[in-house]
């Protein structure tokens, strides 16, 4: 990985340059709900715990509208360059949700079962030996991978990381699970696993036209079905404008440090989990998509069966994962219980998050260029559902 600290400057004065001088990027006249929700960022930007971040971009749609669209502090701490509400950003774990949207349309089409093993699209494969349990075989399907209860453990370990350097597609990076043994007998726990979102690529690219990577393949949907101009598989070879540089913290100084262009972990092994770039824009015009699916008002992306079955949490875990998101208060019977479907993601250098609220249909979509600070508690505890609900 290549580092480049940040010569001369304190956690402090890296703060005050990006968050306390109070300046921030609009895009969008000030009404009152924007002025309500700017002070929330505010009081987030300026928590004790939170001082270390440079710059944060948000949006906020309401019934498929973009409502809000701002840009807190600096894209680039270097050059002072202010972060705008059209800075691109890692959505790291978002990009499980893209997955789950690329496999069920193949399970639409008939290309995919859910529920078979799947050794039966890479029965071959070197890299993926029968995984077994108590001594037995143990049948991995793809629902399994996709809710999480597979057994797959969690994610590489530091010395890992670029073992699979540009490896030339999807299946070749199951490279990295060929020693992984399961944690727990598919289907009676959760682990949190971005291996298992891996392997769900594969075997996406396994029923693919011949030729066609996971990389291609999810470039087409964004590209030909979601409409989306500025979201991306992250390649090193791209030239993207209004790209935010990532930070993060080094704990042995306690300095912020430039994460690099992208950060190996998801330049080199993590595309199936984690491997997608976007704008806020983007994102929330993407959870309108998803959202229009859930209510039956359009079938071009997906089913509305296919939906519901993606949002609709697991019954072995604590967490209400679903496939691809997690389903908060589904079944609420308070009305304090906010019925929210949303996923986050976090990076070497970025921490990003979706939140969907079908009752309001008001979708928020958030991301800081700091990698140490997950941005999901404030998304989730500000209430922007509420305060844009009812706007005009």
């Amino acid at each position: 990985m290549v580092l480049a600290s940040i010569v001369g400057l304190t956690l402090l004065s890296i703060f005050t340059l990006s968050v306390s001088c109070g300046r921030t990027n609009k895009t969008v006249i000030d009404s009152d709900p924007t002025d309500n929700a700017r002070r929330l960022v505010y009081n987030f930007l300026n928590e004790t715990e939170n001082k270390i971040i440079p710059g944060l971009v948000i949006s906020v749609s309401v019934r498929g509208e973009q409502k809000w669209l701002e840009g807190f502090g600096v894209a680039n701490i270097e050059h002072n360059i202010p972060m705008t509400g059209d800075a691109m950003m890692q959505i790291a774990s978002i990009t499980k949700s893209f997955t789950v949207g690329l496999a069920s349309r193949l399970m639409q089409e008939g290309k995919l079962d859910f529920d078979v093993p799947i050794k039966e699209y890479l029965p071959f494969h070197q890299d993926v030996p029968d995984k077994k349990w108590n001594h037995k075989i143990a049948n991995v399907t793809l629902r399994q991978l996709l809710q999480m209860t597979a057994g797959i453990p969690e994610s590489p370990e530091d010395d890992e990381i670029g073992k699979c350097l540009r490896c030339a597609n999807q299946t070749d990076r199951l490279i990295l699970m060929r020693d992984k043994q399961l944690d727990f007998e598919p289907g009676t726990n959760f682990t949190y696993s971005n291996y298992g979102y891996e392997l769900v690529g594969a075997v996406i690219e396994s029923v693919l036209d011949a030729n066609k990577t996971f990389d291609g393949a999810m470039t087409e949907m964004i590209r030909n079905i979601f409409n989306l101009n500025k979201t991306s598989m992250i390649s090193p070879e791209m030239l993207i404008p209004n790209i935010a540089s990532y930070y993060y913290i080094q704990n042995e100084t306690n300095s912020i440090v430039n994460s690099g262009m992208w950060g190996e972990l998801f330049l080199n092994d993590l595309h199936a989990a984690g491997g997608i770039m976007s704008t806020m824009t983007d994102v929330v015009t993407y959870g309108q998509i998803w959202l229009d699916a859930y209510f039956g008002r359009s079938e071009h992306f997906l089913q509305q069966a296919s939906v519901k079955s993606a949002w609709t949490p697991t019954t072995v875990s604590s967490l209400p994962y679903g496939m691809g998101f997690v389903i908060q208060n589904a079944t609420a019977d308070t009305p304090n219980d906010k019925h929210v479907i949303w996923h986050d993601g976090g990076s070497f250098g970025c921490s990003s998050m979706l939140a969907i609220y079908p009752d309001t249909e008001v979708i928020v979509a958030a991301s800081v260029n700091m990698g140490d600070r997950s941005v999901r508690s404030f998304i989730l505890d500000s209430n922007f559902d509420d305060l844009f609900a009812n706007i005009v």
